[in-house]
């Protein structure tokens, strides 16, 4: 049996832990550690919506998966609902996903693409890791 993502909401639900199981497929999965919020910051959804129109997918296409969510007492494993994945910071072995993947390139992996890229926060401070984020989306999305 696979394991629905397991996720606490800090202080909206007095860290109860609530179970999603996905059904709906996306176009991507967005993953990302961001403690100051439940999902993600808007100067970062802003950000994240503008990578994303680059490959005309709009946000709502997207699953962003934010990990400092989980409940670090369930399995640390995440199930993509996309076969694209972009991960903004985050290191996907620890999630169950074995990669070695050089940043911003696309690694096939069993059903998956990935693209491991530095946090998003990095991303809009740096003009050529905007631009090596933007060849690696191209070859993805192409």
């Amino acid at each position: 049996m696979e394991y629905p993502h397991a996720v606490v909401f800090p202080e909206l639900y007095q860290n109860n832990t609530y179970f999603i199981e996905e059904q709906r497929t996306y176009e991507v999965a967005i993953v990302l550690a961001d403690n100051t919020t439940v999902y993600i910051d808007e100067a970062q959804r802003e950000l994240l919506a503008k990578i994303l129109q680059s490959v005309k997918l709009s946000l709502l296409k997207a699953k962003v998966i934010n990990v400092e969510n989980f409940d670090p007492t369930a399995p640390p494993q995440l199930i993509f609902p996309s076969e694209k994945v972009i991960s903004f910071g985050v290191d996907l072995s620890s999630y169950g996903h074995l990669l070695n993947a050089e940043k911003y390139q696309v690694m096939p992996l069993k059903e998956h693409q990935y693209i491991m890229a530095d946090p998003l926060n990095e991303i809009a401070e740096d003009k050529q890791k905007k631009i090596q984020l933007w060849q690696g989306l191209k070859q993805m999305f192409s």
